[in-house]
């Protein structure tokens, strides 16, 4: 490819935009949030469980009944969950929810394969956004 020098300012204006609509959707974990979700434990009974978090419940209903693996369990339901910094987690924003939705794995290694594979479609995957966090049952 070739790119002439009066063309050079439009392509950086154009990975700029690109760079800002994967930057504005990259937001770290809140501090503390209330929603619902689920987790998946392993069918095999050993390896990283997997998590969904958003704020809105039928967001996690419709996830849940699509998000069907032979590898791990579907909950009965989302329940409701409150995340924020900690640990015991991993967590991304997701990025084909709405905005305030994570996903992630109980080890950085499972949250880093579910980031791989979220931008494995965009021009510019996102890397480097999992972030540690608390998730628990609400009170």
């Amino acid at each position: 490819m070739v790119v002439r020098p009066g063309a050079l300012p439009w392509l950086l204006v154009a990975l700029a935009a690109v760079a800002g609509c994967v930057a504005a959707r990259t937001a770290t974990p809140p501090t503390s949030g209330a929603g619902w979700g689920y987790v998946e434990e392993p069918r095999s009974g050993t390896g990283a469980r997997r998590v969904l978090f958003t704020t809105d419940r039928y967001v996690c209903e419709r996830s849940r009944h699509e998000d069907v693996k032979p590898d791990f369990t579907v909950p009965p339901a989302c329940v409701p969950l409150t995340i924020g910094r900690g640990d015991g987690y991993w967590l991304i924003p997701a990025l084909y929810l709405p905005t305030g939705s994570y996903i992630g794995g109980s080890t950085r290694e499972e949250c880093e394969a579910m980031e791989q594979r979220q931008g494995r479609n965009m021009p510019i995957p996102p890397r480097g956004f999992c972030r540690a966090a608390s998730v628990r049952p609400a009170p």
